[in-house]
């Protein structure tokens, strides 16, 4: 997504390389990535992915508490910004927007406003990909 960002700058997804913006959507992709979604890369796997030998359910409880910790820390963010970083929408959010989509399919993290408020605003942007996630 930031490789395309930056070959694209007219679509302004993407701060300018060396900007203190690019240095916090980094930090929100790395966020996203880390903090997030590995742990929920993680939980699929014990879930339904690794053979059943394989799988060690009481690995899910640890991640959810550690999920709803590090979704603490974004609806912290959100309560003061729009987006992640502040008004500017950006590859970031389309990022961090999938992933939190993963969690709330998987009923976590739903009990933050913030993140609820965020999750509505960038559903209503033209671009979300209904087909994928509006299933009925």
């Amino acid at each position: 997504m930031t490789y395309r960002g930056d070959k694209y700058p007219e679509k302004e997804l993407v701060p300018k390389a060396g900007t203190s913006d690019r240095a916090r959507y980094d930090q929100w992709m790395c966020f996203g990535q880390n903090e997030l979604d590995a742990i929920l890369w993680t939980m699929a796997k014990h879930r339904w992915l690794y053979p059943e030998a394989m799988r060690v359910p009481e690995v899910n409880a640890s991640c959810t508490w550690e999920l709803e910790r590090n979704l603490k820390v974004l609806d912290d963010h959100l309560s003061k910004n729009t987006f992640l970083l502040g008004t500017q929408f950006t590859a970031a959010d389309i990022m961090m927007g999938h992933t939190v989509g993963w969690a709330h399919s998987a009923d976590i993290g739903r009990n933050f406003n913030h993140l609820m408020e965020y999750s509505k605003t960038l559903q209503e942007r033209p671009g979300y990909p209904r087909e994928i996630y509006d299933k009925k």
